[in-house]
């Protein structure tokens, strides 16, 4: 009686640790899925966190900037004043084209991709780049929404210390004055009042830089015998996707005889 006794006991024993080891295998596929859905979570979760980050820190990006400005995620372009303007290095036509001549076009792209960022940024983590000097306008353009700058003006100057270099100076604006810069008319960027910030570097034919820039300040430009000023603006959406330069480097026809330009009046 007490082997049989035993022997049940022990094959109750048995039966219950079948049944537990028959019970978690049942509970193992879930357990496995369960893991394998946790995982993709964390992972598509610190993916979009990496992918967000990427979009702030490079709004320069056309893809970036058309999210962040679908978003509202952008901060306004700021018009500064002579107390508030961002503080930067001016150099002279020899002076820039000395420290940009030698960048490779994989340089020279990168370059102007943290031109435009810190643009974008308010100049909130860099200095920006200034130019001054005299130069001599030989085109004028209206600025079109296929333009990286979608209103205003913008005018293509040669330097007259380094012929090598020109600039295209930037005039954001919503309306256009009736008298426009002329062919010929003189540009003066002074280490005052113009704070022309380079945001762009084009490599041209025959060993020539073309530098495009846009005045921090924007202060009102009024040409020499023309009654209305331009009165310019910070713009409120660039348009990122539009080819650099702005303008090509063909002269336009003079079609007057030149006029002096007068320099940027203070608001």
């Amino acid at each position: 009686m007490m082997l049989q006794v035993e022997f049940t006991k022990a094959g109750r024993g048995r039966h219950g640790r079948s049944g537990s080891n028959l019970a978690l295998r049942r509970g193992d596929p879930w357990l496995f899925w369960w893991t394998i859905a946790i995982f993709l979570l964390i992972a598509l979760t610190t993916f979009s966190w990496f992918i967000s980050l990427y979009i702030f820190r490079h709004p320069e990006k056309p893809r970036n900037y058309r999210l962040l400005a679908r978003f509202h995620k952008l901060e306004p372009l700021v018009k500064f004043n002579e107390r508030s303007v961002p503080q930067g290095k001016f150099h002279t036509s020899k002076e820039i084209y000395a420290r940009f001549f030698n960048f490779s076009e994989h340089e020279l792209t990168a370059q102007n991709e943290l031109f435009k960022r810190h643009y974008i940024r308010n100049y909130a983590d860099e200095q920006p780049v200034y130019i001054k000097g005299d130069f001599r306008i030989y085109k004028v353009s209206e600025l079109t929404p296929e333009r990286p700058f979608m209103s205003g003006l913008v005018v293509r100057a040669k330097s007259v210390d380094l012929p090598n270099v020109s600039i295209e100076y930037i005039f954001p604006t919503e309306s256009l004055p009736r008298r426009k810069p002329q062919y010929g008319d003189p540009l003066v960027l002074t280490s005052n009042d113009s704070f022309a910030s380079v945001l762009h570097v084009s490599r041209l034919p025959e060993e020539s830089l073309c530098f495009s820039v846009v005045p921090l300040t924007y202060h009102s430009y009024r040409p020499a015998g023309g009654k209305e000023a331009i009165a310019l603006s910070p713009p409120e959406r660039l348009n990122l996707e539009a080819s650099w330069p702005l303008t090509n480097d063909t002269p336009m026809a003079e079609a007057e005889a030149p006029v002096e330009m007068a320099g940027p009046v203070s608001e």
